[in-house]
């Protein structure tokens, strides 16, 4: 009679480091991904056909003197959306958007809308209301995470971001659509170990898994890619 070996608990600790390299490699593919997403259920009752993006809190500037994701984001809007308008407000460092587009947020979640009133109080506000919009697409980072380690022999250094956008009536405040998402970009040549790539690339990467999901007819051409 043939009796089968024991299990070895030695080897098991010997292939350990293994294991958990392997792991780590795991973690340092970067995954963009949509996390959540919530459309209101009266928002047929709404008339949107101009709609103004803000630039989002702490938005990176790979591009000098712009915003590259915001840039991104408009770009793919248009292209996806032909039907809506869409414009960004002139807006600057004065206005405060880094400090004020978060407070937007907060309240926003405090009170399940945007309270109009205070919003066209602030400078942001006030371009916003320049461009007479029937809605604005507004966002911030809810955290940044660097990541570093190697992944089939290369240094690797990956950018995870979690952030959300919301889309929200000028006529009365209410969240009209809400998307989480994470965004990720890594850089993986060893020659450039000391750099983590830009976080406006995470942003971008993230925007890519949203922008079929809102909640806009799209553009005939694109129906037709979509179909395809």
């Amino acid at each position: 009679m043939k009796f089968q070996k024991p299990f070895n608990y030695l080897s098991l600790f010997a292939l350990l480091p293994s294991l958990l390299y392997l792991n780590g490699c795991r973690d340092l593919v970067p995954e963009s991904k949509l996390l959540d997403l919530y459309t209101s259920p009266k928002i047929k009752e709404y008339n949107i056909r101009k709609v103004a993006l803000l630039p989002m809190a702490q938005d990176d500037t790979t591009d000098s003197g712009t915003y590259y994701s915001t840039n991104h984001f408009f770009n793919e809007l248009q292209k996806n959306y032909s039907d809506i308008k869409f414009v960004v407000p002139d807006l600057n460092e004065s206005n405060g958007y880094d400090t004020l587009i978060p407070n937007f947020i907060e309240s926003i979640e405090k009170l399940k809308r945007l309270d109009l009133k205070s919003f066209f109080n602030t400078d942001i506000g006030a371009s916003v209301d320049e461009e007479n919009p029937d809605a604005i697409i507004i966002g911030k980072i809810d955290r940044t995470i660097p990541k570093s380690g190697f992944i089939r022999r290369y240094y690797a250094n990956v950018v995870s971001c979690e952030f959300r956008y919301y889309l929200i009536s000028l006529v009365d405040g209410r969240v009209l659509w809400k998307a989480d998402v994470l965004g990720e970009e890594g850089y993986y040549l060893s020659q450039i170990i000391d750099l983590f790539p830009p976080l406006d690339l995470a942003l971008s990467n993230g925007i890519d898994k949203i922008i079929t999901n809102l909640p806009f007819n799209k553009s005939s051409e694109q129906s037709e890619t979509l179909e395809k």
